[in-house]
């Protein structure tokens, strides 16, 4: 069995920074899923509903499955696993705003199209879902300052939360993927029997 990375990317939907990324990520299968905030078509349950249908997908190949979603992608990837918590091995949050918080009206502008905030809403509702075993399969990581996501919305209680010595949004995202992608890898991994790819 094979253990398989679904990376989401935020609100910009950018993937060429992060199918670069994802090549260092060896022994592992990966691939980036667009989840389409960019644009009001077609709809937030539909957009969910693909994702949802990919997880499906991969799982029936025999893969196991964990998500990786940074920025907005978290919201995605946590409000998956609310749906298909019996299929997503592990997710991880990185710099992503999974509650509304008091800074809400202070989201970037493209935040504050309402495809994304509904995102936001949803996932802090799916959070009250999840039990303490669920909670168990997250990794949260966030940076010590963040310009776009206030620092408080991003950890879980319940869940593994990790600071990393970092600032800004964009630059934290990359140093996490990068820098912290062992930590990564081996959170998604553990308690899983895998093969890794390229090795018996």
């Amino acid at each position: 069995m094979q253990h398989h990375l679904i990376f989401i990317p935020g609100a910009g939907d950018h993937s060429l920074l992060l199918s670069i990324i994802l090549r260092l990520y060896s022994g592992l299968s990966a691939e980036i899923h667009i989840f389409g905030w960019r644009s009001v078509t077609p709809s937030l349950a539909d957009k969910q509903q693909a994702l949802l249908d990919k997880i499906d997908a991969r799982f029936a190949e025999g893969n196991q499955i964990s998500l990786v979603g940074t920025s907005a992608g978290a919201r995605a990837a946590i409000n998956a696993l609310a749906a298909r918590r019996d299929k997503i091995h592990k997710v991880v949050s990185v710099c992503g705003r999974i509650k509304t918080g008091p800074y809400l009206d202070k989201l970037t502008p493209f935040e504050q199209k309402e495809l994304s905030v509904r995102a936001l809403k949803e996932c802090e509702q799916n959070l009250t879902t999840l039990t303490s075993q669920d909670k168990q399969k997250i990794l949260t990581i966030r940076p010590l300052y963040d310009e776009v996501v206030p620092t408080d919305t991003v950890p879980i209680p319940g869940a593994t939360n990790i600071v990393i010595p970092s600032i800004m949004h964009s630059l934290t995202i990359a140093a996490a993927l990068v820098f912290y992608r062992k930590r990564i890898m081996e959170f998604c991994i553990r308690g899983c029997k895998i093969e890794r790819r390229g090795k018996k």
